[in-house]
């Protein structure tokens, strides 16, 4: 008999259970019969998530933005910046990956507050920060942001982190790239022309798949096709900037 206990697993999972039914037969028909299993409330305490950022804007910095955990039905999301030394405020936001505002906190004394309770399931909500309101900074601005989901307070006097990240992590990305030719060396202009490949290379589990599905191991997507799939789950592909390139970018 195997046995897990619920404060070590996090996430979203569905358990497929059944009495005298095959595993290959039930996966492939909804469930029927009479009730067989329940969740114990008992030994499944609610969780909540409570994370702690450092923010620092600037005048070359003055606005950013954090992609939060996806949220279920009923899911209470809650932020709180916090201010010193009579520090103005920037301007605090939720809204969509198009960054489309859904809704504005609210700004007091000496912090700006935020909630928002899920109606369905949110996967790309942004948390944004938008220093521009401050413009001209004189030189930096720290402030301390708490984020809560199904937190117990308004986070006043929320002193550690609990649970989960509340944001999600960002990628890491290697990067490589191989150098074919220089070119058009100008050196009156300063200027020369490369031929190179260049190769960005992650890992997203939400771009896995089954190889069942397609009876292949790889999968090899045109450019457009990638950013078209992304696009279709809500997804964030890395991007690139060449600095100092001249002509089209």
């Amino acid at each position: 008999m195997y046995t897990f206990d619920p404060q070590f697993t996090s996430g979203f999972f569905q358990l497929l259970i059944g009495l005298n039914t095959p595993v290959s037969t039930a996966k492939e028909e909804p469930a029927k019969g009479s009730q067989i299993a329940a969740i114990d409330p008992a030994h499944s305490p609610p969780v909540h998530y409570i994370q702690m950022l450092n923010l620092r804007l600037s005048a070359d910095n003055n606005f950013t933005f954090h992609q939060l955990r996806t949220l279920r039905p009923g899911d209470r999301f809650s932020a709180r910046l916090e201010r010193n030394n009579g520090q103005p405020s920037p301007r605090l936001f939720l809204g969509d990956s198009a960054g489309k505002p859904l809704v504005f906190g609210k700004t007091d004394k000496s912090s700006v507050t935020l909630d928002y309770e899920a109606k369905g399931v949110d996967a790309d909500l942004m948390l944004y920060i938008d220093g521009s309101p401050l413009m001209p900074i004189p030189d930096e601005y720290n402030y301390r942001i708490t984020l809560g989901i199904k937190a117990p307070s308004d986070l006043k006097d929320a002193i550690e982190e609990t649970g989960q990240p509340v944001v999600k992590n960002s990628s890491n990305v290697d990067i490589g790239l191989s150098i074919d030719q220089i070119v058009n060396v100008d050196q009156q202009n300063e200027s020369f022309s490369v031929v190179a490949s260049l190769q960005l290379i992650w890992q997203d589990p939400a771009l896995a798949f089954s190889p069942d599905t397609c009876n292949c191991s790889v999968k090899k997507f045109e450019l457009n096709d990638l950013i078209s799939l992304a696009a279709d789950k809500k997804l964030i592909l890395p991007v690139f900037t060449i600095f100092n390139q001249q002509g089209n970018r």
